[in-house]
């Protein structure tokens, strides 16, 4: 599988999508505002809804240090 990334107009897209359906390709359309996976994006704000929330933990170097010993 290979990944193609066209950036183009509204007018330009239409063209493009006619043409990968009549070929029978599949596609992704990800709009401008949304260039990240949706389920990526609400774990990250879970995350800092955590932190907010304070149910998040701080450690310092040394401990983390200390994790991969």
């Amino acid at each position: 599988m290979s990944t193609i990334v066209v950036d183009t107009d509204n007018q330009n897209l239409e063209k493009v999508l006619i043409y990968l359906k009549e070929l029978n390709i599949k596609f992704e359309l990800i709009p401008d505002n949304k260039p990240y996976n949706i389920d990526f994006v609400k774990k990250i704000e879970k995350s800092r809804a955590d932190l907010k929330n304070g149910k998040a933990k701080s450690i310092t170097l040394e401990e983390l240090d200390k994790l991969w010993k």
